[in-house]
C-alpha cells in the first residue's frame, strides 16, 4: 500500500524535533500541499514523501 507522509519539522540553533506528522491517501494529494504550505507559513521545514507499508508480522 502506497500512502503520502507530510513531516514538519522545528529547527533552531540548538535543537530540531519533528512538530507534525500526518499520513495522506494517495488521491489526497492537493490537502496534503495545502497543508504543507500552511505549516510552511508558520516557519517549518516541510517533507512529502511517497511512502510504502512496510508492516511486518
Amino acid at each position: 500500500m502506497e500512502y503520502i507522509k507530510l513531516i514538519a519539522l522545528n529547527i533552531d540553533d540548538f535543537r530540531s524535533s519533528i512538530f507534525f506528522e500526518d499520513n495522506y491517501a494517495l488521491s489526497d494529494i492537493e490537502k496534503a500541499k495545502r497543508d504543507k504550505k500552511e505549516l510552511e507559513t508558520k516557519g517549518y521545514l516541510c517533507i512529502l514523501a511517497n511512502t510504502k507499508c512496510n508492516v511486518q508480522i
